[in-house]
């Protein structure tokens, strides 16, 4: 809050609720929730174009980084990227009366441990073409490492026969057929739960289990190739 306030220029008033609390300041509404690790934060204003971007990627990303650590967020393992949010085009017959503009930039930053995914944890930061703030919607749970699992009891060739078995078994379940000539990706990614009370009795702790990720591509009668996703513990 004392972040934001400084940022706007304005006094925020707060109120507490279940979890956390809620707040105005400016334009914008702020509701953090401390037991799911969830922060959202909505300027009213919506996206306008303009004729010139005032705002860098690199100026964004670091802007963004300083918000969440200001949250509280260790930022320490995370991977970040930027997009660019534009508006669509309209097509008349064969003429584009509208052509797709340039209405914001997006920052992302997902939570990462030792450089593998923790899904569902990530943040969103949002702003218009002149620089301001306009968005944030964040999960970044609290993580207790001491009832975590952090590592595989396998090896690298182990690990690829369980994978293998799985994707058999799959198969003559599922009766699925492979697309030929696409790849077959292993991979393994964090998977968080509540557990209730951490190690430090603190509410709303949550554990990490780490899980591998079979993605494979199978077709269909009619020829079509679709993802598909498979998670299961080695």
């Amino acid at each position: 809050l004392d972040v934001l306030a400084m940022r706007e220029s304005a006094v925020p008033v707060v109120m507490e609720v279940a979890d956390g609390f809620a707040a105005t300041i400016a334009n914008k509404t702020l509701e953090v929730n401390a037991a799911t690790g969830q922060a959202h934060l909505l300027d009213v204003r919506g996206y306008e174009t303009a004729l010139s971007v005032n705002l860098k990627d690199a100026d964004a990303s670091r802007d963004a980084m300083d918000l969440i650590r200001s949250i509280g967020v260790d930022m320490t393992d995370m991977l970040v990227h930027v997009r660019h949010l534009g508006s669509s085009s309209r097509t008349i017959g064969a003429v584009a009366t509208s052509p797709p503009q340039r209405l914001a930039t997006k920052v992302f930053v997902e939570r990462t441990i030792g450089g593998i995914p923790v899904v569902g944890d990530r943040a969103v930061v949002s702003y218009a073409l002149d620089g301001s703030l306009r968005k944030l919607r964040m999960q970044w749970r609290s993580i207790d490492f001491s009832q975590s699992r952090t590592s595989l009891a396998l090896s690298r060739r182990e690990f690829e026969e369980r994978a293998l078995n799985e994707l058999m078994t799959l198969q003559s379940s599922r009766n699925l057929v492979l697309a030929e000539g696409k790849p077959i990706i292993l991979a393994t990614a964090y998977y968080v739960h509540e557990i209730g009370n951490g190690a430090n009795g603190a509410d709303g702790a949550h554990a990490a289990t780490l899980r591998a990720v079979l993605m494979y591509r199978v077709s269909s009668v009619a020829g079509n190739t679709r993802s598909q996703e498979h998670v299961f513990d080695p």
